[in-house]
């Protein structure tokens, strides 16, 4: 039989779980013309992942336990489609979702990248911060260009990934890679779409711990970010991001989709996660200059 067209990638690491209910999710995927392949990358798993991976229909593949963006990179590597689609152990896509991403794709040959739709697994008032925030969520400028996708829910042409050589291995930690990989995609020339019909679900994770850790990695990313991208960098968009104006503007938005009681405890959520994300872009900044 020849290759399918379409890879799906997903690089796993102590999610067993998660991981099962991921590929009942892509075993239910309709087939989008050309078919359809999964390839997992355990990127070295100590809990029952191996036997998840050895009772399914999947392909996988061990990861060098050097990052997201090296697990990935194997998996599109091994994988055969000319369409590489990824996702997270922790999302759970709509029976459609591939479908509807490769016709996007298809719809525009100019696109090299393509977004879809994400929205929460379940609520709650950490869950629901993190949507509002767009934590994963792809990246527009106010002109309405998308900037970067998010892996969550992400395609990209395989020549694309080939020509800037995949993500940045770099990037040890799950933060900043598929923006970088994004921005280097458009820097070659390559369009990024959306696709708002293919839907994941994403499971954000519930505690205020863990919504302060994923901040902080993302301030160690935008550190990172800003030295390779001009368009990354901090200064005056930062100061505009933290002006009167822009924290008014962001109750507003808090206020619209939550009322007021939501709305000033999404405030109280975003001090404190704006507080980690300094702290983590610090973080990396002294380590940057002493090394």
């Amino acid at each position: 039989m020849a290759d399918p067209r379409t890879s799906i990638v997903v690089a796993t690491r102590n999610r067993a779980d998660r991981l099962t209910r991921l590929l009942a999710a892509l075993d239910a995927q309709a087939v989008p013309p050309g078919g359809i392949e999964t390839v997992v990358v355990d990127d070295g798993s100590t809990d029952s992942t191996l036997a998840v991976l050895e009772q399914s229909d999947v392909r996988y593949v061990t990861g060098s336990q050097r990052g997201p963006g090296a697990a990935r990179n194997a998996g599109w590597r091994a994988a055969s489609g000319s369409i590489v689609l990824f996702t997270d152990d922790d999302c759970v896509p709509a029976r459609d979702w591939a479908v509807e991403m490769v016709a996007a794709l298809d719809r525009e040959p100019g696109l090299e990248g393509i977004g879809g739709a994400v929205q929460p697994l379940h609520h709650g008032l950490v869950e629901d911060f993190a949507h509002v925030e767009r934590l994963a969520d792809h990246g527009r400028s106010h002109a309405g260009t998308v900037r970067y996708l998010v892996t969550a829910n992400a395609g990209f042409r395989r020549a694309a990934l080939e020509r800037v050589g995949g993500f940045d291995e770099s990037f040890a930690r799950p933060a900043g890679e598929d923006v970088d990989l994004s921005e280097r995609v458009r820097g070659t020339g390559g369009g990024l779409g959306l696709a708002p019909r293919a839907l994941v679900r994403h499971e954000y994770r519930a505690g205020f711990g863990p919504l302060l850790r994923t901040y902080y990695r993302h301030g160690e990313a935008r550190c990172q970010l800003r030295t390779r991208h001009a368009s990354m960098g901090t200064g005056t968009a930062a100061q505009s991001a933290l002006s009167p104006a822009a924290w008014s503007e962001r109750y507003r938005r808090y206020e619209a989709v939550g009322g007021r009681r939501r709305a000033a405890s999404y405030t109280a959520l975003r001090v404190a996660a704006s507080g980690a994300f300094v702290a983590g872009f610090t973080a990396a900044r002294l380590r940057e200059i002493s090394s």
